[in-house]
């Protein structure tokens, strides 16, 4: 946030970047984001260094990367829907991006697939997804489960929001109601 002295100049108080880094904590990890293909951004969608509306549009090219500061719903009316908020910090511009546009084509899921690898790309801003057990995958998983072994040892994550994601995953791979998994897992 920026301040005007008594001479009426903008001035930055001690501490404060103005590049909108805020919003990243600082013990965790950047998440950034490749962009899959070149993206046209329209201008109204892009701020400058300075906070100002571009004047111009800009174009993201496949493969820079940029560093997502926020994720979040926009409600406006012709631009509705889940947004990333994309900083480059070779400029500092800030792009809001939707979140569609930066998806790469979606992979086939198997029983196969490893959780970990899965979990990254489907969550990406989402720092629990590093401390998945990197080998494992949903068919160990549906063991795991059909062994009756705790399943939070078993992923490496103690966290329900994780776990159900996971579940509802190996629901739709092994063709299942997520009951029953969730089933399995309380017995």
């Amino acid at each position: 946030m920026l301040y005007r002295n008594k001479k009426n100049k903008l001035i930055k108080p001690k501490g404060v970047n103005l590049l909108s880094h805020q919003s990243i904590e600082k013990n965790k990890k950047p998440n950034y984001i490749i962009i899959p293909k070149d993206i046209v951004i329209r201008e109204y969608d892009i701020r400058t260094p300075k906070g100002n509306q571009a004047r111009k549009m800009r174009t993201l090219k496949q493969g820079q990367k940029l560093l997502c500061v926020d994720e979040f719903l926009s409600s406006h009316p012709f631009r509705h829907g889940m947004y990333y908020k994309l900083l480059d910090e070779t400029d500092g511009y800030m792009y809001y991006v939707y979140t569609k546009d930066v998806e790469h084509k979606k992979e086939l899921i198997t029983e196969h697939t490893r959780i970990r690898d899965w979990y990254m790309k489907a969550y990406p801003t989402d720092d629990l997804g590093s401390s998945i057990k990197s080998n494992i995958t949903f068919y160990n998983a549906f063991e795991c489960l059909d062994a009756r072994k705790d399943f939070y040892k078993f992923l490496g994550v103690g966290d329900s929001i994780v776990r159900e994601r996971v579940f509802m995953q190996l629901a739709i791979i092994m063709n299942c109601d997520y009951d029953y998994i969730y089933s399995q897992w309380l017995s």
